[in-house]
């Protein structure tokens, strides 16, 4: 099977004219719900490249990646909002391995559009939710207006957001994860098999292992601190804890970066944030 869709569509779709008590810009909206279900293989991939708006994933026991996107245009005048019509497209692109969905904008052809951006009027964003079956690999990116929230899909990720948290919890490992303006929170089922990338400016970064992991690990920090729940060793294997707390965490204050060894050492992590702490958590569930 494969498909490839345009949309808007008119599935569930209102045009709304707002009072004149509701700002000039947001007198004429559209919003439409648009549902689908597409059948895919075991390991297949689900990619979301999208700009405004949240995205929402949860694993399952199914053979079916099924989606809800909640989108809404908005412009300050029927010309503006039917010029986001034409402008913005969600395009679905799916198989039995690979299930995309893509927000294309003016922007990403801007030789021919860049002269005109500056003369829109209009707003829009897409809120994402999924359903997938377990052992689907993610790559999910959004720019403005939402979170990444990911749970118990039982795969590898790659996150990426801009003005936005990132949360995955209930997964195998990572590629890269990363935003500009939120926090982090990562949530391992096992152990990952590689290392990866973390990074944050302006907000916290929190991995959480099931029991000891054996890895070595690049943290920075500017405006923070650095914390784990394990002990650990400088990398060059002399003891440095600068303090332990009451609850057991281990503490190692730094202006910058350290690197160090968990357990036996082993796939290398690089976490990093300016503005923030960083945690190294065991899973009180475990």
């Amino acid at each position: 099977m494969n498909t490839r869709q345009l949309i808007p569509l008119a599935i569930v779709c209102s045009l709304l004219s707002m009072s004149a008590a509701v700002p000039a810009q947001s007198e004429h909206i559209k919003q439409q719900t648009i549902e689908r279900s597409f059948p895919v293989n075991p390991g297949s991939r689900v990619v979301i490249d999208s700009v405004n708006g949240s995205i929402r994933v949860l694993g399952y026991s199914g053979k079916e990646v099924r989606v809800v996107v909640h989108e809404k245009m908005q412009g300050r005048s029927a010309s503006d909002l039917q010029q986001a019509i034409e402008e913005i497209v969600l395009e679905i692109d799916a198989d039995d391995n690979e299930v995309g969905f893509y927000v294309r904008t003016p922007g990403q052809n801007c030789a021919s559009q860049c002269s005109r951006s500056r003369n829109r009027h209009y707003s829009f964003s897409h809120n994402f939710e999924l359903q997938v079956p377990y052992g689907v690999v993610l790559e999910l990116r959004t720019v403005n207006d939402g979170d990444i929230r990911v749970d118990d899909v039982r795969s590898v990720v790659e996150l990426e957001n801009v003005n936005g948290k990132i949360e995955a919890l209930g997964i195998l490992g990572i590629n890269n994860v990363r935003t500009v303006n939120g926090e982090i929170v990562l949530g391992f089922l096992e152990m990952p098999r590689d290392g990866g990338s973390v990074v944050t400016v302006n907000g916290d970064v929190e991995l959480v292992f099931p029991s000891t992991p054996n890895v070595h690990v690049s943290m920075k920090t500017f405006n923070g601190g650095l914390f784990s729940e394990f002990a650990y060793k400088r990398r060059d294997n002399t003891s440095h804890i600068e303090s332990k707390r009451s609850d057991g965490t281990y503490v190692y204050t730094s202006s910058g970066g350290t690197e160090i060894s968990i357990g036996k050492g082993g796939p290398h992590w690089f976490l990093e944030t300016l503005n923030g702490d960083i945690y190294i958590r065991k899973d009180d569930r475990s």
